[in-house]
């Protein structure tokens, strides 16, 4: 059985605040399922360490914070991070996860043993820290440089972080074995930067996937050719 095949049903019974439709069960847009696809698809290929290039409002962020637990509950004893630009967006993220959390029925989920700013750890062991790699290189160093043994990480606007330093120290640090390992790095663009080389580097490899999420692929940017917005924009007739 494909890793995710149950993740759609897991995803239905978390409750999420959504801009467009308020307090709502989460479904994917195409922007999404195509995330999930990819990675699904690399997993059963051996690939463990993803690279998502995106844009802005596709929902990415929203379905890894889902692959949170999904992940720490199948496999005890799982070494992670959730890692973001900046200490806001953590707390934001941290908030998400908290109410996917809170949403699940008991049946679903492992008990929690402790939830607080800087980590989450569950019944089975499997545990989550909260990082910030920052915006501006510190002189004194940050959290990705003190990181320590991971199989697990989920990190978002990558193109923002400040230290190459950090970031190759935190590569060093992951598991490479490990068989319930899995990495991803998602980012919008930003020009060139630190996620520009990672980009870069995870088309060539043969051990990484770079996925390219357009943002054609979400719904709400499609307009029926019957609409006033389409006959305004489109380009032939």
């Amino acid at each position: 059985m494909a890793v995710f095949d149950k993740f759609p049903e897991f995803c239905k019974s978390l409750i999420i605040q959504s801009k467009e439709y308020g307090r709502t069960p989460l479904t994917f847009w195409g922007t999404q399922d195509y995330f999930i696809k990819e990675l699904a698809r690399g997993i059963e290929e051996g690939i463990r360490h993803f690279v998502v290039l995106k844009g802005r409002q596709q929902g990415i962020t929203t379905a890894g914070v889902a692959i949170v637990p999904y992940w720490l509950f199948q496999y005890p004893g799982i070494q992670g991070a959730f890692i973001t630009d900046t200490d806001s967006n953590r707390d934001y993220f941290r908030m998400i996860l908290n109410g996917y959390l809170n949403s699940l029925p008991r049946s679903m989920k492992v008990p929690t043993e402790h939830h607080n700013r800087g980590s989450l750890l569950f019944k089975n062991r499997s545990m989550l820290v909260y990082m910030t790699a920052g915006t501006r290189k510190r002189r004194e160093g940050g959290d990705l440089g003190r990181a320590k043994g991971l199989n697990y990480i989920h990190s978002t606007e990558c193109a923002a972080w400040a230290d190459p330093d950090e970031l190759q120290s935190l590569v060093d640090s992951l598991a490479q074995i490990y068989r319930n390992r899995l990495f991803i790095w998602e980012s919008t663009a930003r020009g060139f930067n630190i996620f520009y080389d990672m980009w870069e580097t995870a088309k060539r490899a043969k051990t990484q996937r770079a996925i390219f999420i357009g943002w054609w692929r979400k719904e709400l940017y499609q307009f029926a050719k019957d609409t006033q917005i389409n006959r305004a924009y489109r380009d032939w007739e």
